[in-house]
């Protein structure tokens, strides 16, 4: 059964800023995913929050840099909970789950040969 992933190990608040505009682009209007969870409106509002927390933070502020990690923590949950809602509506359907914007898992490939 093909599922997504969140995909955010390793990326930077500008990339999860992207990540989740293309998410938001992907689900709104998407029949697949009708009542997303949670819903579109707060993955907006988390967008805006991040794109101007990260504008703030470029001066290197305490403040401004402690209220980006904080956007930066709830984009990652946001994301994490939306894709966890697009695995449970898809169910498998892979022609779905790529309509979301998320990542597809890799899936193990078996060994052909093993090296010495």
């Amino acid at each position: 059964m093909e599922k997504v992933k969140a995909g955010l190990r390793g990326l930077s608040a500008d990339q999860k800023l992207k990540k989740g505009k293309l998410v938001l682009d992907s689900l709104s209007g998407n029949p697949h995913f009708p009542f997303p969870v949670p819903p579109l409106t707060e993955l907006d509002a988390t967008c805006v929050e991040l794109q101007q927390a990260c504008i703030a933070a470029l001066d290197r502020g305490r403040i401004a840099c402690s209220r980006k990690e904080t956007a930066v923590a709830t984009m990652d949950l946001v994301l994490s909970r939306l894709a966890g809602y697009v695995n449970g509506a898809a169910m498998g359907d892979s022609t779905k789950l790529i309509s979301s914007g998320f990542d597809l898992i890799k899936r193990a490939e078996p060994r052909t040969s093993i090296d010495a």
